[in-house]
């Protein structure tokens, strides 16, 4: 993949792998909007970059998830988090685990995300962590 001079100066100052296969995105710690995302976030989650980018990431939650994540955000434990119910772009349901972590993006406290196991239904992905018996 061909970089252009302004992505390769923009990769110079974010946190996002934008030449990584894994869906990425880094949202302001106080707003939780998205302010910077991979193709392959864009991709996953089918959005178009003019709509995901300043979105609120919690738009990416489902109704009955926004009390849980809301907590989680006040305590600010970071490492990997879910399942998750999500719907994305275009309506469709899944479950997602996260990983993220509060970090500086230039002079802004962000968090960096990136997803660690997709499903269709709890159980499935509770079953990529499961050990093998």
């Amino acid at each position: 993949m061909i970089q252009s001079r302004s992505e390769r100066r923009r990769s110079r100052r974010s946190l996002v792998d934008y030449t990584s296969a894994v869906p990425m995105w880094c949202c302001d710690a106080d707003t939780s909007r998205v302010f910077d995302a991979n193709e392959a976030a864009l991709r996953f989650w089918r959005y178009e970059r003019e709509h995901f980018i300043g979105m609120p990431s919690t738009n990416l939650l489902c109704p009955e998830e926004l009390a849980r994540q809301a907590k989680l955000a006040k305590m600010n434990l970071w490492g990997e988090t879910g399942p998750w119910k999500c719907r994305r772009g275009d309506g469709s349901i899944l479950y997602v685990k996260v990983r993220w972590q509060r970090a500086m993006s230039g002079k802004r406290v962000c968090d960096f995300v990136f997803l660690s196991g997709v499903g269709e239904s709890v159980e499935s992905i509770e079953a990529i962590a499961a050990p093998a018996s």
